[in-house]
This record gives structure tokens, C-alpha cells and sequence, in this order.
């Protein structure tokens, strides 16, 4: 247990980062998911109980500030986890980045879909609709926060590649 409290508070500071920072950034800078990047992050490092900590504390507290039902987002952020998780343990086997850049959309993917299936449920239902877009504004805005998460998540793989290789050339016994 104690070993998940430092994932938790990332999990809390990225969800804090992520509704407070980040979604005042303008329009194609505003759908950066730093949580996507932690759960990845941990999944990566062979840790999905870390991953699965993050992403709940991350979805609870972005319900917390949001005026969507609550467990709306800590549901898709569980269901991206657990998307992330299976692609990693047996699809991506490789651990290379394609398969990383690709746990990336489908996480993101994951929520985008959750969160629609929950607009619609409350539709079918007769709730009170809480989403901001209909289905068919969707569509669009769907297809362009997958590409601009893709190009982020390029450009931060590029990143870390640049500091891991910078990392391993300055260690290294001469």
C-alpha cells in the first residue's frame, strides 16, 4: 500500500494540472492529458497496480472540479488504464515506441469513448444531459484531439529519447 501513495499523488497533481493548467491552454494545447503520459508511463515500467492508482486518484479528482456526473472520469480513466495495460501485456510486446505512440491513442481513445457512452446512456435514460457536445459535434473533435495527442506524444517520446541517450553518453565509464 504504501508503495501506491507517491503514484496517487502524481495521479492527484496530474489531475489537477490537467483541469486547471492545462485545459486554459488555447485550442490545440488544451487536450494534452498528462495523465495519459503517467499511465503510461507506469505500464511501461512494469507497474500497472502504480498505473491503475494514478488513474482513479487522477479521474476523482478531475470529477471533483468537473460538472459531469460524479465517477464519470475516474471511469474512463480506469477503462484507459486497463486499455493500456492489455495492449502493453499482449499485443506490444516489443516495448518499442510504435507500440507505445499506440497504448497512447488507444488510452486516449478509451476515454473519449467512455465518456460518449456515458452522454449517450444519459440520453437513452432520460437524464439530464451534463456533456457539452452532441454526437455529431463529436465526430470532428474526436479526430482532431487524436491527432494532436499523437503529435504531443511524438514529440514526447522524441524528448525523453534525446535525454535518455544525452543520460546514458554522460554516464558512461571511459
Amino acid at each position: 500500500m504504501k508503495r501506491l501513495i507517491p503514484a496517487a499523488l502524481l495521479g492527484l497533481i496530474s489531475g489537477l494540472l490537467r483541469v486547471s493548467f492545462f485545459a486554459a491552454l488555447p485550442a490545440p494545447f488544451a487536450v494534452i492529458d498528462p495523465i495519459i503520459f503517467l499511465i503510461i508511463w507506469y505500464v511501461a515500467d512494469y507497474a500497472p497496480d502504480k498505473a491503475l492508482a494514478a488513474a482513479i486518484i487522477a479521474g476523482a479528482s478531475i470529477d471533483a472540479l468537473s460538472a459531469l456526473p460524479f465517477a464519470s472520469n475516474t471511469l474512463a480513466y480506469a477503462a484507459a488504464c486497463a486499455v493500456a495495460i492489455l495492449l502493453y501485456n499482449r499485443i506490444f510486446t516489443s516495448h518499442d515506441w510504435p507500440g507505445i505512440l499506440v497504448m497512447s491513442l488507444a488510452a486516449y481513445s478509451s476515454i473519449l469513448a467512455v465518456l460518449l457512452l456515458l452522454r449517450a446512456a444519459s440520453a437513452v435514460l432520460g437524464g439530464e444531459v451534463f456533456f457539452e457536445m452532441t454526437i455529431t459535434e463529436y465526430a470532428p473533435q474526436f479526430f482532431s484531439n487524436l491527432l494532436t495527442h499523437s503529435l504531443v506524444t511524438i514529440a514526447v517520446l522524441f524528448a525523453f529519447s534525446i535525454l535518455r541517450r544525452g543520460h546514458h553518453r554522460n554516464s558512461s565509464i571511459r
